[in-house]
């Protein structure tokens, strides 16, 4: 694994609590600081203006059959840039 470079350690991103068994988390953890707190909005608040969804395919699925995607989306949309990540 890459070192993360002295710059990217002071950038702060907010994981959902429920994203920190991924992956993804352990990336950032060695890259960033990563701050764990309970998000109404998204699995990842990366800025002011930015939030991040992330779902792996088989949520993507579920949440499109149970409406809770375009729930979601709409959500993010008090972001300037809200990302959906499909994963899969």
């Amino acid at each position: 694994m890459q070192k993360a470079r002295k710059d990217e350690k002071d950038v702060v991103i907010y994981a959902d609590t429920n994203e920190m068994t991924t992956k993804v988390a352990a990336i950032l953890l060695n890259r960033c600081k990563l701050r764990t707190k309970r998000l109404h909005i998204g699995d990842y608040v990366v800025s002011k203006r930015i939030v991040v969804e992330r779902k792996i395919s088989e949520d993507f699925l579920q949440s499109i059959v149970d409406g809770r995607l375009f729930r979601q989306i709409g959500e993010m949309k008090k972001y300037e840039k809200p990302m959906l990540i499909v994963e899969g």
